[in-house]
């Protein structure tokens, strides 16, 4: 029987490419896989087949962020704060509202480990 699987990730290519192969075998299967992520991996996902839905935001940063982040890269170890901090939490709303439209009628949905809306989507359509 066909379900309707909603993928939903963030972060950088190698945070996607996992994602993309999930939804390939998947879709193998007979079921209909979407990944939901930000709108600069359209184009990547679309090209191997997959159905794309993209959630906010939309994975521009700008470039005083982007100084900032690489400033940290070469630094320390608190990439991951800042980037939670700075490039996720101040579209928390706008992630939700996206990934809650995605998966209305998802008969599963998979997140990645730093999705933060996903653990309130999941409880709100409990």
């Amino acid at each position: 029987m066909s379900k309707h699987i909603v993928l939903a990730t963030t972060g950088s290519y190698g945070d996607v490419f996992p994602f993309i192969a999930i939804a390939r075998q998947l879709k193998a299967r007979g079921h209909h896989a979407v990944i939901t992520t930000s709108e600069i991996f359209r184009q990547t996902i679309e090209s191997e087949g997959v159905e794309f839905c993209p959630i906010r935001p939309d994975g521009y940063i700008n470039i005083e962020q982007a100084g900032q982040f690489i400033q940290l890269l070469a630094e320390s170890q608190q990439v991951l704060d800042y980037g939670i901090s700075y490039l996720t939490m101040p579209h928390l709303r706008a992630t939700y509202d996206d990934l809650m439209q995605a998966a209305q009628d998802a008969d599963l949905l998979v997140t990645h480990p730093l999705s933060c809306a996903a653990s309130r989507v999941y409880a709100s359509n409990d």
